[in-house]
C-alpha cells in the first residue's frame, strides 16, 4: 500500500527506483505495471532498463527479461551499455543456460562499440554521468571470463586497477592473475605476483590461483610443490581445492605414491575428497595396475555418490583387460565399441565354455550405454549355461522395456516367449538324456521278455498322464485325429463345461483326456501294466533296472553338472511337484 501511495506523487525520472522497490518486494505484476507506465513517459534510459532487468532476474522471470531485452532494449536506439547484456548473461548462467550466456557475450563483444578498447567505453560512460559501480565491473569481468573472452576481461580488469575507482579485494587480484596467465603467459603472471601485487592481498584465493597455473604442466612441478608447501605454512590448506590441483598433476605424471600421501594428508585434516579427486585417485591406481587399492577406494566411495568420469572408466577398463578380467572391463568401459571388442575377445577365449555371467555383464553394459538393440541381439544368441537357466538375464531387458516412457509390450512379450523357449530347450536336454538312459537300461534288462517291455511302456504312459501339460497335449492331439474320422465322436470327447460361480473361489481345474477324467486313464494303464509285469515275471528285473538307472543318472549328473547338490535339489522339487499333482487327484 505504501508503494502504491508513492506512485501518485512520482515524477517520471523516479520510475527506475520504483521498479527496484517492487522487485525487492516480490511483486512481479506490479513491476510490469510500473514498466508500462514508465514507457508512456517516453523518457526511457539505460538506468530504467537496468532496474527492470535487475527486478525480473531477482523474481526468477528470466523469460520476461529475455523478451524485453531482444524486443525492446536491443532496438531502442539507446547508447550501448555493456552492463545490461552482462546482467542477462549472469541470469542465464544462474539457470545453467551456459550456451545462451556465451552466445550473448560473444554477440556483445562483436558490437561495434565494444570493438574499441573497453577503457574508452568506460570513460565515455563516466563523462555521461554514469557511475562505474564495483558490482557491475566484477560481474562484467566474470561473464567475459566465463565466455572465454580473456583479452577483453583482462583489459577491463587492468583499467579498473589503474584508475583506483574502488577498493580492490584479494579476489580481484586473483582474477587478474588468472587472466594474465591465460592471455600473456606464465612468466608475466609470475612477474605480476612477485612485483605488482601487494603482500596484504596475497591470501588463499591468490595462492590457489597461482597453484592452479603451476599444476597445468609437469614442467613446473617444482614450483607447484613449493607453492603448496607455502600454502601449508600459511594455513591455507583448508579445503580440497589445493589438494585437487596437486593430485591432478601427480595423476597425469603417474606418481601414485605422492597421490596416496596427499590423500592421507587430507584424512589427517578431515577434508573429504570431492568427485574430481576420487576420479584422479582411481585413475592413477589404474595406470600402475594397483587393482586391490583401486577396488578398495571404488567400493568405499560408491557410497559417497561417486560419479566416474569417462577417462576414469576407460583407464579402469584397460587395467582390468591387462589383468585378464575381461568381464569387469566390459562392465566399466564407457564405449560401445570397446564393449563389442572386449566381448569378441572374451568369446574367443571362452569357446565352448561361455558363462551366464558373461552374458549378464555385456547385456548390462550395453543397456547402460543405451544400446538396447545390441543387448537384444546378445540375448538372442545366449544359450543357458549347461543346465542352469539364469532368469536375471532376460530380466535385464524386461526391466529396461518397462522403464521406457513408451512401454514396449510387444518386445517384452518377445523376450518372455524366447525365455520360455530357452528354458524348455534346457529342460528337454537333461530330462531327455535321463529318460533315454532309463529306457535303454529297461530295454536291455527286459530284452528277453517282450511283455515286460510293453508293461514298462504302459507304466510310463500312465504316469505321464499325471503331468498337466502332457495330458492336455495328448487330449488335443487325440481329439484332432478322431475328428478326421468321426466329428460326432470327437464332439462327445470334449471336456464338460465348468461354470464359475461368482463369489466363490475357483476350484482346481480338472484335466480330462478324451472326455474322461485323467484319473481313469491312469488307473486303467497302471492296472494293465501290472498284469503285464506279473504275466512276464519281470518284477524283480524291473527293480534291478531302476536301481541301475538311478546310479547311472547320478553319475551322468555329476559329470555334466558343476553343482550336483543344486541339481539334486531341482530333481527333488520336480518330484515333489509331480507327487503333489498326484496327491491332489
Amino acid at each position: 500500500m505504501l508503494l502504491r501511495t508513492e506512485e501518485d506523487h512520482i515524477d517520471p525520472e523516479s520510475y527506475a527506483e520504483l521498479l527496484t522497490l517492487y522487485g525487492e518486494a516480490g511483486e512481479r505484476e506490479d513491476v510490469y505495471r510500473i514498466w508500462d507506465l514508465y514507457k508512456m513517459t517516453e523518457k526511457q534510459d539505460n538506468d530504467g532498463f537496468r532496474a527492470l532487468f535487475g527486478s525480473l532476474l531477482k523474481l526468477n522471470d528470466l523469460n520476461g527479461a529475455e523478451e524485453i531485452y531482444y524486443n525492446e532494449w536491443d532496438g531502442s536506439g539507446l547508447d550501448f551499455d555493456v552492463r545490461i547484456p552482462t546482467m542477462l548473461a549472469s541470469g542465464y548462467r544462474e539457470k545453467g543456460l551456459v550456451k545462451k550466456a556465451d552466445k550473448l557475450m560473444i554477440k556483445t563483444i562483436r558490437n561495434e562499440k565494444m570493438v574499441r578498447p573497453i577503457g574508452q567505453l568506460l570513460v565515455e560512460w563516466g563523462k555521461k554521468g554514469n557511475l562505474v559501480e564495483p558490482s557491475y565491473m566484477r560481474e562484467l569481468i566474470k561473464d567475459l571470463c566465463d565466455s572465454k573472452q580473456y583479452p577483453k576481461a583482462l583489459e577491463a580488469s587492468t583499467w579498473v586497477s589503474e584508475r583506483n575507482l574502488f577498493a580492490l579485494f584479494p579476489e580481484d587480484y586473483a582474477a587478474r592473475l588468472h587472466l594474465i596467465d591465460n592471455v600473456l603467459g606464465l612468466e608475466q603472471a609470475e612477474k605480476f605476483f612477485n612485483c605488482s601485487m601487494p603482500e596484504n592481498m596475497k591470501n588463499y584465493s591468490v595462492y590457489s590461483t597461482l597453484l592452479t597455473t603451476y599444476t597445468r604442466s609437469s614442467k613446473t612441478v617444482d614450483k607447484a610443490e613449493a607453492t603448496f608447501e607455502k600454502m601449508e605454512e600459511l594455513g591455507f590448506l583448508l579445503n580440497s581445492t589445493p589438494f585437487n590441483s596437486m593430485i591432478s598433476l601427480y595423476s597425469e605424471m603417474r606418481k601414485r605414491s605422492k597421490v596416496m600421501k596427499l590423500l592421507e594428508k587430507m584424512k589427517e585434516k578431515n577434508i573429504e575428497p570431492d568427485n574430481v579427486i576420487m576420479n584422479h585417485v582411481l585413475r592413477v591406481n589404474a595406470y600402475v595396475s594397483a587393482m586391490e587399492c583401486m577396488e578398495k577406494y571404488k567400493r568405499e566411495w560408491e557410497d559417497n555418490n561417486l560419479k566416474l568420469e569417462v577417462r576414469t572408466m576407460d583407464a579402469i577398463a584397460k587395467a582390468y583387460e591387462a589383468e585378464g578380467s575381461t568381464l569387469k572391463a566390459i562392465e566399466i568401459t564407457s564405449s560401445k565399441k570397446e564393449v563389442y571388442r572386449l566381448w569378441d575377445a572374451y568369446k574367443k577365449d571362452s569357446v565352448g565354455d561361455m558363462s551366464n555371467e558373461g552374458y549378464r555383464s555385456v547385456i548390462r553394459s550395453l543397456l547402460k550405454l543405451d544400446d538396447v538393440k545390441g543387448a537384444q541381439e546378445v540375448f538372442n544368441e545366449w544359450k543357458p549355461e549347461r543346465y542352469e537357466f539364469d532368469s536375471r538375464i532376460p530380466s535385464l531387458l524386461i526391466s529396461r522395456y518397462c522403464e521406457e516412457e513408451k512401454y514396449n509390450e510387444v518386445k517384452t512379450r518377445d523376450v518372455m516367449k524366447l525365455s520360455r523357449k530357452k528354458r524348455r530347450g534346457l529342460q528337454f536336454d537333461y530330462r531327455t538324456n535321463c529318460f533315454i538312459l532309463l529306457i535303454l537300461v529297461l530295454g536291455l534288462a527286459l530284452i528277453t521278455r517282450p511283455l515286460a517291455i510293453l508293461g514298462a511302456a504302459l507304466t510310463a504312459l500312465s504316469l505321464a498322464f499325471l503331468n498337466d501339460s502332457f495330458a492336455a497335449t495328448f487330449n488335443e492331439k487325440m481329439i484332432r485325429t478322431i475328428r478326421h474320422f468321426s466329428p460326432h465322436l470327437a464332439a462327445k470327447m470334449r471336456p464338460p463345461h465348468m461354470p464359475v460361480i461368482r463369489g466363490r473361489s475357483a476350484a482346481r481345474k480338472k484335466v480330462y483326456v478324451c472326455g474322461q477324467p485323467r484319473l481313469v486313464f491312469v488307473l486303467l494303464g497302471l492296472t494293465a501294466s501290472f498284469v503285464l509285469w506279473f504275466a512276464s515275471c519281470g518284477l524283480l528285473w524291473v527293480l534291478y533296472a531302476f536301481a541301475t538307472a538311478l546310479i547311472m543318472i547320478l553319475l551322468h549328473a555329476s559329470l555334466r553338472t558343476p553343482n550336483l547338490k543344486a541339481r539334486l535339489n531341482t530333481y527333488r522339487e520336480e518330484f515333489r511337484a509331480v507327487w503333489r499333482n498326484y496327491s491332489e487327484l
